[in-house]
């Protein structure tokens, strides 16, 4: 074989497993951003719905007031774990009071913690507990997340 042929082919197979090793890294580098990105606008609601939560109900028989509490789990994208506690008070069925808390100690995610928690309870007062569907409080999306999913929970367990 020609010694200058065969330089030349090793520099072509070379430069090919170059080209498909870069086209590859880019192509799983799109995915994972893509799935990151997707984890951040939509995906917290399937987040948080996989994680745990643990539902407590109570009732005040001389009042007719039913108490529901849940504790829901939700990941942030500083790689931590927040908690949402959410208590809902119902009078025949229609939300009466609620409140939320938020367990969490990244500052960013407190500052939107206390936006959902001064946003929320509007939306649901008033309403039947399977009425809930459509609450957001705009700037504070995984916590309205952790929140869909925390009703969602508590709807089913308490048809």
């Amino acid at each position: 074989m020609n010694p200058e042929k065969n330089s030349k082919n090793n520099l072509l197979i070379i430069i090919s497993v170059v080209i498909v090793a870069i086209g590859s890294f880019f192509i799983i580098y799109s995915n994972l951003t893509n799935k990151q990105q997707s984890s951040i606008n939509s995906g917290s609601v399937i987040s948080a719905a996989n994680k745990s939560s643990s539902v407590l109900k109570s009732a005040d028989l001389n009042t007719g007031i039913q108490t529901l509490s849940i504790t829901q789990n939700y990941q942030v994208p500083e790689g931590g774990q927040n908690t949402l506690k959410l208590t809902i008070n119902l009078e025949n069925g229609i939300i009466k009071d609620s409140s939320a808390s938020n367990t969490s100690t990244e500052h960013q995610s407190q500052q939107y913690d206390q936006r959902f928690e001064s946003g929320y309870k509007s939306q649901i007062i008033g309403k039947k507990l399977a009425d809930i569907s459509d609450v957001y409080v705009s700037g504070a999306s995984l916590t309205t997340g952790a929140f869909q999913a925390a009703v969602a929970k508590l709807q089913s367990q308490n048809n």
